[in-house]
């Protein structure tokens, strides 16, 4: 790194426009490429920083392009966004097989929900519910998004708005945020086993699926992924109930006196995660490092459990077989537990692996919000949400793919590093002065219209009083 310049930035430029082409087939309306509106607008998603990646803030920083313009291709250019998802789902997937020799077993497919405060209730889907970002209960979007991980190199594959129950038949709002008729209502853990099959269409093979309480505590998914042959790490709750047993389900024998049993019952009695951890000693754990942080190996202890899940209101359901995997911190403060339907050999350092996995998509959505505006947008419709969550995740993925060519010079090399890098060898076009004050004359021209149009709304509703 001779007189300590980043190396091969030069390199940079040729394949940040390289990547896109990629995606030529489906960055498309009709027969008309969209590539040079993508690379734009991908381009202001590195240059703005964070809350500033809108449309009108890429016009200001950049100069290309004007607001109008980049607007149009987010919200009204008919190109598909799940087809260039799927894109770069397979790319992610490839990257792991051929750039990192990754095996099957190694890559990890996490599930998770991403909120976007807003400020209306007029945007696709808005609406006042769970925001994981603020920890409480806003006004905004959430979407379920999916994540391919092998190591510590993550990607998103795909993204997918939530509707709220308050939407589905909201025929006012569905119409202004131009929602496809087909999109219903759907729980969380529905979306994500949704999700999971259409990624297991496009031909993409991993070896774990992970995820939150939220869906380790939906016992038919976990079903229906033990069906599916899939291996699951499952974040569970500390009240969830399991049986230390085999439990034989049946319909209760009757009494001599009373109503006659209509409901199955298990022959065992359960127990609470909570309660089962307070009958462990010291001796029941395993000390494992699972990665290395910014400052020190990341070390756990571990513990190991073969359980049976079943529920009453699955009276149809047999018994389910897992493990129950308890992560302690080495200091005791912080415990985890998942539910696992991986097989008996499988190492305990497999285990602590995969559960380890499901930091990186907390990762990616604050890279995703801190280094290419993922939060930022300022769109109102269903295609226009997915358009620029389609951008951010190609943004993340050409930075993750360039973490990894970078390596070897630059053995820390950051997301941040990434697009430092890439603004440097993209620089902003300078607006002359004619520009700059037809740019001024311009945007005064929209705000007085739009106090026109306030006023005349005003109006019409005081006279319809």
């Amino acid at each position: 790194m001779g007189g300590g310049s980043i190396p091969h930035t030069s390199l940079l430029l040729l394949k940040s426009v390289r990547y896109l082409y990629h995606f030529k087939d489906v960055l498309k309306s009709g027969s008309y490429s969209l590539i040079p509106q993508a690379l734009d607008y991908v381009k202001g998603l590195y240059h703005c920083s964070k809350k500033k990646a809108t449309c009108t803030g890429m016009e200001q920083h950049l100069g290309e392009r004007n607001a109008q313009s980049h607007n149009h291709f987010i919200s009204q250019s008919h190109w598909n966004w799940q087809k260039v998802m799927d894109k770069i789902a397979l790319k992610c997937y490839y990257f792991f097989v051929y750039f990192l020799g990754a095996s099957r077993e190694d890559i990890c497919l996490i599930i998770d929900e991403v909120g976007f405060k807003k400020a209306g209730k007029f945007s696709a889907c808005a609406s006042r519910q769970w925001l994981g970002c603020l920890g409480k209960q806003d006004l905004g979007q959430v979407a379920v998004a999916a994540l391919l991980s092998h190591k510590n190199y993550f990607s998103l594959i795909c993204t997918r708005l939530f509707m709220p129950e308050s939407w589905e038949d909201d025929l006012q709002r569905r119409k202004k945020t131009y929602i496809p008729k087909e999109i219903k209502h759907k729980t969380k853990p529905a979306m994500a086993l949704d999700m999971i099959n259409h990624i297991d269409s496009l031909g993409v093979k991993y070896g774990w699926i992970i995820f939150d309480a939220l869906y380790g505590n939906t016992l038919h998914l976990l079903y229906a992924l033990s069906q599916l042959s899939h291996r699951f790490m499952a974040e569970v709750k500390i009240n969830l109930r399991i049986y230390l047993e085999l439990p034989n389900i049946e319909i209760p024998q009757s009494g001599k006196s009373g109503r006659k049993p209509q409901k199955m019952k298990a022959d065992k009695a359960d127990i609470s995660i909570k309660d089962y951890c307070k009958t462990l000693e010291d001796k029941d754990w395993t000390e494992i490092t699972i990665r290395d942080g910014t400052k020190k190996k990341i070390t756990s202890l571990y513990h190991l459990k073969k359980i049976w899940i079943w529920n009453e209101r699955q009276q149809e359901r047999k018994p389910l077989s897992c493990y129950l995997l308890v992560r302690k911190s080495m200091d005791g403060s912080d415990l985890k537990f998942c539910l696992t339907n991986a097989t008996e050999d499988t190492p305990l350092k497999e285990l602590a692996y995969a559960q380890g996995q499901r930091f990186y998509i907390e990762q990616a959505f604050k890279e995703g919000k801190n280094q290419v505006g993922m939060g930022d947008y300022q769109v109102r419709g269903w295609d226009g949400f997915h358009h620029h969550m389609a951008c951010s995740m190609m943004a993340l993925n050409f930075m993750m793919e360039q973490k990894h060519f970078y390596k070897k010079e630059m053995p820390h090399v950051t997301g941040e590093d990434i697009r430092q890098m890439i603004i440097i060898c993209f620089p902003p076009t300078p607006l002359t002065k004619e520009q700059q004050l037809a740019d001024l004359k311009r945007k005064h021209d929209q705000y007085q219209h739009q106090i026109k149009m306030n006023l005349a709304r005003e109006s019409k509703r005081r006279s319809a009083m």
